[in-house]
């Protein structure tokens, strides 16, 4: 039972879903980057990384659930 657990919990990490998670949070510290810098070219680049942050919340919504499981099995 506690090996199937893990099992479950590892599948959950490297699901395409959490691996679109990770990206997001990549695109999260471009959009910071972009922030922080305020030249015609980052303002551009803030715009299409904000665009792909849309799209990419939009699938990962339903498997949000998921990882708050995953976080409950770990407390």
């Amino acid at each position: 039972e506690e090996l199937k657990k893990a099992d479950q919990a590892l599948n959950i990490y490297t699901s395409p879903e959490a691996i679109i998670r990770i990206r997001t949070m990549v695109e999260d510290n471009e959009v910071l980057k972009a922030k922080k810098d305020e030249t015609l070219g980052h303002t551009e680049r803030l715009a299409m990384v904000k665009q792909k942050r849309e799209a990419l919340v939009a699938v990962e919504e339903p498997h949000k659930n998921k990882l708050d499981e995953l976080g409950k099995l770990i407390a």
